[in-house]
């Protein structure tokens, strides 16, 4: 029985035999809420579920401040006058709410918290988490086993009472004790379950710090991309990249268990974070593109690709910088080419829009070359000419450092074609880029197609601009230069007019780069230096060895410049030629007196032109040659050598007729014709006569002193100036020029000739008709006997006189013609005399020793002029007396005529020794 009573009072039995089970006070006091009227089966299963603590955890009216300032949230909270009571705001401010805000908190219960309140606070917080930490550590560790340990024993009692039976005995209460039992189970979850539920979060913290751990570089990876983005820290940039790959798909960082939500909800997040890094730099890497796409070949290319290499990158950064910096050039080349040909165009039209002074400035640079040792700044054309070649100049220089580039650019692109340049550039993250480091056969091809592209697009271009010819009104100076410069002559239309249809051409066809009216000087001066700079880009082209069939192209466009080039300086040349006779101002030269400067000026002209044709001829500016140019520069044909030759020849030849109209009147235009098929043009184009040429100079020089001052100019250009000139064209072109030198010498002597007969031309009249009047009309007895002559006749004095004046004038402009003019004006007299003489029909004693005496002054006077022609004409003057003389008689040799009068003429000499005595000196010059 004693056995019986314990067990009815330890399980709070009335009797042995009780209906029911009585629940014991302590159990009786919980508040299971619902769940008396459903199993405790059920009610267990809500408690475990993860769903069911936060929802039934009451919220606590108050809590100290988890930051260790107060006992009491809540009294703070009032005192500052803000409404807790709605459960939902108070659990804003209560940190065992499940919605407790951090930022309301901190903004309602500690606005005034200074930053040493808060790190004291902090440390207080991180001591308050370590003890809960601790007392759950221990709840875990010592409450749940005794939890454990009592479940295990209650279902041991269970299987016991299952086991003997007693659950079928109903008088036994075995069915309420089996509800007591579930019901202590549930009293057991109810209490336990927060547990479970820390431990389970604790575990899932541990597992979530531990991968935060292992990833906490990934965390940390975005902000330092961004800051070595910012500070252009491009290594530090890629170790951390790397790094963070290697992070990422390293096989270490995964787990055991890749299921757990722990491991999948980490996943995400270090998704996210990888997706972020992967944008920062795929946006560096763009930035590092578009450099790519515009960085040359003399700047950090090689760096640029490096980091792209290092990054990993899908395409080639090799391949897309050589495609790219090859269409920027083709672009850059077709702009170039495009402005050159509009600019060019733009400034032909202005030009030809407004009258232009040809002459003028070719003279004013002739006078400035003359002065000045050295002439960079001398202008030498119109204004707008000037304009035009320096635009060309300007922009062919953008196309040859174009070149330049280009070719700099290849010898990169030869290093990448054959591997030298990838030798040191980065492999990738584990060898990624490796693929960009080399070029297939087929990539290779296209890429050499690509370089020989661009060397023909330019050359093409160039090519083109320079064949490129544009009509110009054809005035008469030029109409001889389309034959010389074998270039088309267009003839008016036989539609406009059946009678202009046969006259001469109207237009001529030149280069298009020639400015319209442009001078040799100008044009020798700029283009050596256009055509040097393009056959040096050329040269350049060459030698990278892009194909031989681009260099033959190269070579062939070259030629054609040259030839276009040559073609457009001899068009100038023939143009300058007829205006240079305008230089002459008949102003003494200061080195010699007795010449004009015009002699000078043509030296220096002629000098100028044929230095500037060298050069372009052998492509060589200011002493310069191309290195190693002679594969690109053609050979010189021979046809173009002759071509110039004939220009130079002609070049003077023209230059001395226009000098000649200056000074041959009007009525002597058959001598004109015969010395020159051109003639003067005025600034309007038309034909100026040799006497209006005369009337515009503004000079008080007689016809008689510039005709003297002309021949001394063309002897001084036929025996000093064109002698030194052919020699320097020989020394230039390494040509022969003899026979052009000889026949422009008979040419010059055949001018000499013209001017010097029309000079004394006009000293023979005077001189014939003072000896004609004065032998034929002045009323000399020639057939009288007496009285004997006294004196020489005066019309020999008059002749004597004509003659000093003469003698003094050409000895003060031209004193080396004084020999030829005297001896010329000598023998004109002793002929006339001869001619007068005959026209006497009989010589008496008188009259017969009368022309003795005159002849024999004048022998004696002009001795040292005489001639073997004067004597043999002073022997048929002698003859036809004698002939003619009534009384022979006086011709006996005992006593001749001359010894007669032999003491008249002795005094006549006497007495004018004086005012002949420059018969003597002059005779000399």
């Amino acid at each position: 029985m004693l056995e019986q009573e314990k067990i009815r009072q330890y399980y709070n039995l009335k009797d042995e035999f009780a209906p029911e089970w009585t629940e014991p006070k302590a159990y009786t006091e919980l508040d299971y809420g619902k769940a008396g009227k459903t199993s405790k089966y059920a009610l267990l299963r809500q408690l475990v579920s993860s769903s069911s603590t936060s929802s039934n955890i009451p919220l606590p009216q108050d809590e100290p401040d988890p930051l260790g300032s107060t006992n009491s949230v809540v009294s703070v909270l009032k005192a500052r006058h803000i409404d807790i009571r709605d459960p939902n705001k108070r659990s804003k401010y209560l940190v065992s709410s499940t919605k407790f805000n951090p930022r309301v908190f901190l903004r309602d219960v500690h606005p005034d918290a200074t930053y040493e309140n808060l790190v004291n606070s902090l440390s207080y917080l991180e001591s308050t988490i370590s003890e809960r930490s601790e007392a759950l550590r221990f709840l875990v560790e010592h409450d749940y086993d005794r939890f454990v340990r009592s479940k295990s024993s209650l279902d041991s009692v269970f299987k016991n009472i299952q086991g003997a039976g007693f659950n079928e005995i109903n008088h036994w209460g075995v069915a309420h004790l089996q509800s007591l039992i579930d019901d202590a189970n549930a009293k057991g979850t109810v209490i336990m379950k927060p547990v479970l539920d820390n431990k389970s979060k604790h575990d899932r913290l541990k597992t979530a710090l531990s991968l935060i751990e292992r990833n906490k570089y990934l965390f940390n990876l975005p902000s330092a991309i961004l800051h070595h983005v910012k500070i252009n820290d491009h290594d530090s940039l890629v170790r951390d990249f790397r790094r963070g790959r290697d992070i990422r798909y390293s096989e270490e960082n995964q787990l055991v268990d890749p299921n757990a939500k722990e491991v999948l909800d980490l996943e995400k997040v270090t998704d996210r974070i990888w997706g972020q890094v992967k944008n920062i730099v795929e946006d560096y890497k763009k930035q590092e593109w578009k450099k790519l796409a515009n960085i040359t070949a003399d700047q950090n290319y090689l760096g640029v690709i490096s980091k792209l290499l290092e990054l990993g990158c899908e395409d080639n950064p090799i391949h897309e910088w050589i495609s790219s910096q090859i269409g920027l050039f083709e672009t850059e080349a077709r702009a170039a080419f495009e402005k050159l040909k509009s600019t060019t165009d733009v400034n032909r039209i202005n030009i030809l829009a407004v009258p232009q002074n040809r002459s003028a400035p070719l003279i004013s640079a002739l006078r400035e070359i003359e002065k000045a040792s050295e002439q960079p700044d001398i202008l030498l054309d119109n204004f707008s000419v000037i304009e035009m070649w320096i635009t060309i100049k300007v922009v062919t220089e953008d196309i040859a450092n174009l070149m330049t580039r280009f070719c700099q650019f290849w010898q990169c692109c030869q290093g990448f074609l054959e591997g030298t340049l990838q030798a040191n550039l980065p492999k990738g993250w584990h060898n990624e880029s490796v693929p960009h480091l080399s070029f297939s056969p087929n990539e290779v091809q296209e890429i050499q197609k690509q370089g020989r592209g661009i060397a023909d697009l330019i050359a093409n271009e160039t090519n083109q601009f320079f064949s490129s010819m544009s009509m110009l009104p054809l005035t008469e100076n030029i109409n001889s230069t389309s034959q010389l410069l074998n270039v088309s002559a267009k003839k008016p239309s036989r539609r406009k007019s059946s009678i202009m249809s046969n006259s001469a051409p109207t237009e001529i066809e030149v280069p298009s780069f020639l400015p319209p009216n442009s001078n040799a000087l100008s044009a020798t001066k700029y283009l050596p230096s256009l055509i040097f700079q393009l056959a040096s880009g050329f040269n350049d082209f060459a030698r990278l060895r892009l194909s031989s069939k681009t260099e033959e192209h190269l070579q062939e466009v070259l030629s054609v410049i040259r030839e276009k080039s040559i073609n457009a300086v001899l068009y100038a040349w023939a143009q300058d030629s007829t205006y240079l006779c305008l230089a002459e101002n008949w102003t003494l030269s200061p080195n010699n007196r007795h010449l004009t400067k015009i002699p000078s000026l043509i030296r220096t002209y002629e000098v100028q032109v044929i230095q500037g044709l060298s050069s372009i001829m052998y492509i060589t500016y200011n002493n310069q040659t191309l290195e190693d140019g002679q594969d690109i520069i053609p050979p010189v044909t021979s046809k173009l050598l002759s071509k110039v030759l004939s220009s130079f020849s002609g070049s003077i030849s023209s230059g001395l007729d226009g000098i000649m109209k200056l000074v041959l009147p009007a009525e002597n235009s058959h001598h004109r014709r015969s010395v020159s098929g051109s003639s003067i043009l005025s600034q309007s184009g038309s034909s100026i006569t040799a006497s209006e040429t005369n009337n515009l100079l503004p000079d008080s020089l007689s016809p008689d002193k510039k005709t003297l001052l002309t021949i001394s100019n063309l002897n001084e250009i036929r025996d000093v100036i064109m002698p030194y000139l052919f020699k320097f064209y020989e020394r230039s072109f390494n040509l022969s020029s003899r026979e052009s030198a000889n026949a422009l010498r008979k040419s010059i002597d055949t001018m000499d000739n013209t001017l010097f007969e029309l000079y004394t031309r006009r000293k023979k009249t005077i001189l014939a008709d003072l000896l004609r009047t004065g032998i034929l009309k002045a009323g000399i007895q020639w057939t009288a006997d007496e009285p004997h002559p006294r004196a020489v006749s005066s019309y020999i004095y008059d002749c004597l006189l004509t003659l000093v004046v003469t003698h003094s004038n050409v000895l003060s402009i031209a004193p080396e013609q004084v020999t030829r003019v005297i001896s010329v004006l000598y023998d004109h007299i002793v002929k006339t005399l001869l001619s007068c003489y005959r026209e006497i029909e009989q010589f008496g004693k008188y009259g017969l020793l009368q022309a003795i005496a005159d002849i024999g002054f004048i022998r004696i006077t002009l001795e040292k002029f005489q001639t073997p022609d004067m004597l043999n004409t002073y022997r048929l003057i002698y003859d036809t007396v004698k002939e003619t003389t009534a009384d022979k008689e006086l011709w006996d040799t005992t006593n001749p005529p001359w010894e007669q009068i032999h003491g008249v003429v002795v005094e006549a000499q006497a007495s004018s020794k004086m005012d002949f005595r420059c018969f003597n000196s002059g005779a000399s010059n």
